[in-house]
Formats: C-alpha cells, structure tokens, sequence
C-alpha cells in the first residue's frame, strides 16, 4: 500500500512537531541526546529481539506463576494449603524462567523476572547473580542496576546480623 506523497509530507510534519514538542516538554532530555538515544536503542533492541518459540512459551508458562505469586505473597496470613501453592508456583516459576534463559540467555524481561522471584523469595544472593547477569547484557539498564545495590544492601546487612548472633552466642558461651 503506497501512500500519497501529500500523507507523507503530513507524517514526516506530524514527526517534525512531536519531537519539538519532546524537546520543549523535557529539556533535560533535549540536553542529554547521548543518555537519552541510549536508552531508546537499548529499549528497541530488547523489544526486537528475536525470541525463540520455546523460550517464549516457558515465558508465558512463567507468567501464570508469577501472577499466583503476586497474589498469593501480599496475603500474611497463608492456610497451610495456600502456602503450598505458593511455595509450588516459586518452584515452578523458577523452572520456567531458568528453561526460558536456557532458549534465550539475553532476554532481559526474563532474567528481570526471574530476579524478581529470587527477590521475592528474599534468596537475595540468587537475584543478585540475575541482576549481575542483566547489566552483562545491558550496561545501561538502570532498572538492574538500582536493584542490584538494593539486594547487595539487604545481603550485606544478613552478613551483619548473623555477624552480631554468632559474637553474642561466644559471648553468651562464657
């Protein structure tokens, strides 16, 4: 389908006034072009990647957990049964995302998914090995990033309190 060259002028002016109006609307974007394209050509890159059927059906299987998970783990007051259902959908989640990283180790929306599992589970050394793997992958992920210094903060502060327990327990021992 071949468009009149009259559409084509009104595309390229519509295109021509939205990114002056970018520009207008985030100067801090309009002084940055660098940071900025960046980001858009690691946005696109992760949106076009080519994903394998396999990878993207274990991806969906994954989704069911996750949307389990999300809402089972806001409850505090779990049935016995509950918390089985919840223990079995990290389990199988976890198994669906390590066979989705399997068919496509760079899939980023994977592995931050995974992350998040860990995360969630608060096997905090775990997600910080899928937020190391993402900013392999993606320097510039930010989302990774800020992550990452969040599970280091909770790693390094179990080290501290188990730190403090064990010097208490000798303490206690004498």
């Amino acid at each position: 389908m071949t468009h009149s060259p009259h559409r084509r002028r009104r595309s390229v002016l519509l295109a021509v006034a939205v990114a002056g109006l970018l520009s207008a609307i985030a100067p801090a974007v309009a002084q940055t072009p660098d940071v900025w394209t960046n980001q858009k050509i690691s946005d696109m890159r992760r949106h076009q990647q080519e994903v394998p059927s396999q990878a993207a059906e274990h991806y969906e299987i994954a989704q069911r957990y996750l949307v389990t998970i999300d809402r089972l783990s806001k409850d505090d007051d779990l049935s016995q049964r509950q918390q089985k259902k919840l223990d079995r959908a990290y389990e199988k989640a976890i198994e669906e995302l390590n066979a989705t990283l399997e068919e496509a180790p760079d899939w980023i929306e994977a592995r931050m998914a995974l992350a998040s599992v860990y995360y969630t589970k608060k096997d905090y050394e775990a997600a910080r090995d899928q937020y190391q793997e993402i900013l392999k992958t993606d320097p510039e992920n930010e989302r990774a990033a800020s992550y990452l210094t969040t599970v280091e903060y909770y790693i390094r502060h179990a080290e501290q309190a188990t730190d403090q327990q064990e010097s208490s327990g000798e303490s206690g021992r004498r």
